[in-house]
């Protein structure tokens, strides 16, 4: 997920689903076929998603609060050692839950550190704090 804006203007939201639908289990991930779940066809699973997250936008704008509830309760990476390369920059840390402007709170060596876009990953991590 990753969010841009400008101070006073419009605001964007980019929001990625990884879902790995055939391919062989490997390195800690699965597939539904390796989990012995019935595989969709991609087309219609895109479409099914989308027409249950699209009528929901204009409740999360209007009302964040409960959406980013939900969103903390079920934050993975909270905790965990991370890697998050941005676009001039890379930290890496442990995770420390999500600011209400949706920011990824983040421990680095250096401090805390919010971060508003980047891309996460638990894989490159090498950070020990």
């Amino acid at each position: 997920m990753e969010s841009r804006g400008e101070y006073g203007g419009q605001w964007q939201l980019v929001v990625g689903i990884g879902l790995n639908l055939e391919q062989p289990a490997f390195g800690g991930r699965t597939s539904l076929r390796a989990a012995g779940l019935p595989v969709p066809r991609a087309e219609d699973l895109a479409v099914g998603l989308l027409s249950r997250i699209l009528p929901t936008l204009p409740l999360v704008t209007a009302d964040p609060g409960p959406w980013l509830d939900g969103w903390r309760q079920r934050d993975y990476y909270r905790g965990r050692e991370v890697r998050v390369q941005g676009p001039e920059q890379i930290w890496e840390g442990r995770a420390a839950g999500i600011e209400a402007d949706g920011a990824l709170c983040l421990e680095t060596a250096a401090g805390l550190e919010r971060i508003n876009g980047g891309d996460v990953s638990l894989r490159e991590a090498q950070w020990t704090g």
